[in-house]
C-alpha cells in the first residue's frame, strides 16, 4: 500500500506545472534575445533618469510640491524596477503580479499627473480671484493692466 500511495504522488508531480522561481531558474528564450535584454536595461536606466530628476525636484522644493516629486521618485524607480523584472521573466505580462505591479505604477503615473495639474489650475484660480479683488478695492473695477 505505501508503494501506491508513493507512485500515486510521483504521478500527481508529474502534472503539475512547475513554478517560476525568478532568480533561481534560466532565463526564458525571450529574455536571452539581446535586443530584448539591452532594450528593458535602457528602459529602465530612463525610468530612473526622470526619478533621479525627481529627487533634485524633491530636494530643491518645499511643502506640497517637495511631497509630489517623492512621490514621482518612487513610482518611477519602481517601474524602472519592474523592467529588470521583465528581462528575468520574458514578458511583462507574466507572471500575473508583474502586471498589477506595472499597471499599479502607469495608474500611479497618471494619479501623479492629473493631481498636479487640478492644483496648478487651482492656483491659478485662486491667483486671478485675487487680482480682481485687489482692483476692486482700488475703486477701479478694471482688472486689466493698462485701462485706468
Amino acid at each position: 500500500m505505501g508503494e501506491s500511495v508513493n507512485e500515486y504522488f510521483a504521478m500527481q508531480a508529474s502534472f503539475t506545472r512547475p513554478r517560476l522561481h525568478l532568480f533561481t531558474e534560466p532565463i526564458s528564450l525571450l529574455a536571452q534575445d539581446p535586443l530584448f535584454v539591452r532594450g528593458n536595461q535602457a528602459e529602465a536606466a530612463v525610468w530612473w533618469l526622470i526619478a533621479a530628476v525627481f529627487a533634485w525636484c524633491a530636494w530643491s522644493q518645499t511643502g506640497v510640491k517637495r511631497r509630489q516629486c517623492l512621490q514621482a521618485l518612487v513610482v518611477f524607480f519602481a517601474f524602472g524596477l519592474s523592467d529588470l523584472v521583465e528581462i528575468r521573466t520574458g514578458a511583462w505580462w507574466r507572471p500575473w503580479w508583474l502586471l498589477l505591479w506595472k499597471t499599479a505604477c502607469v495608474v500611479a503615473m497618471v494619479w501623479l499627473l492629473w493631481s498636479t495639474r487640478k492644483k496648478g489650475s487651482e492656483g491659478a484660480g485662486e491667483r486671478g480671484s485675487e487680482e480682481e479683488s485687489a482692483a476692486e478695492s482700488e475703486g477701479t473695477g478694471n482688472t486689466e493692466p493698462g485701462t485706468d
